[in-house]
């Protein structure tokens, strides 16, 4: 279940595995925190989830970096 922002979808799902590695669901591949940085201060809607709980952890992952 993808969460809506401002009633629509998100542009990008990024799903974070075990040992921190973050999988871009649209491009098919793996990217760097630095990498999802950078599409969120592109303005492009993201949601990032744990990939083993579903959890929607996009807050406590870019936070930090702000």
């Amino acid at each position: 279940m993808t969460r809506r922002i401002g009633g629509r979808r998100p542009e990008m799902v990024i799903k974070r595995y075990n040992g921190r590695r973050l999988y871009n669901t649209a491009t098919l591949g793996y990217v760097t925190l630095d990498e999802v940085r950078a599409l969120a201060e592109d303005g492009i809607d993201l949601v990032v989830y744990d990939a083993g709980t579903g959890e929607d952890i996009t807050q406590a992952l870019l936070l930090p970096l702000q």
